[in-house]
């Protein structure tokens, strides 16, 4: 039987340049239906991340914890050029491999979510998240 995959979602939150941002990623069936809540268990693939309504932010620091308080890290923090279309500087993304990163959510851990944190290098922008999983 093939391994399950999909991913876990927030909605829109704002970002900037002031400290890291929380994105506490789960399942949310209004805004993203394919979404679902982070297994217990299982393989980390990448992070992605859209901005819109960027002002002023070229890069972002990212990491990635366990627990929605940062104190049990999952992926170093990466400094990342956010991409943009050409003619599209207020909108762009990233993303953030994990490396198949096996893991099992334990004592501290947020059941259900995984905790993203977001600080742009300027400015402000609105951000959307998804992180990948295998089961």
């Amino acid at each position: 039987m093939p391994d399950a995959q999909g991913f876990s979602y927030v909605h829109t939150t704002a970002v900037n340049a002031a400290g890291f941002t929380l994105l506490l990623v789960g399942e949310d069936l209004t805004n993203e239906p394919n979404s679902s809540y982070f297994p217990s268990k299982g393989t980390l693939s990448h992070v992605e991340i859209e901005l819109d309504t960027i002002v002023g932010a070229t890069k972002a620091d990212i990491v990635t914890t366990w627990d929605s308080a940062g104190t049990n890290p999952a992926l170093p923090t990466t400094n990342v050029t956010i991409a943009s279309a050409p003619g599209l500087a207020a909108a762009g993304g990233l993303i953030v491999s994990a490396d198949q990163i096996q893991y099992k959510q334990g004592a501290g851990s947020t059941k259900g979510k995984h905790a993203v944190w977001v600080k742009l290098d300027a400015g402000t922008a609105n951000a959307r998240c998804r992180v990948y999983w295998r089961r």
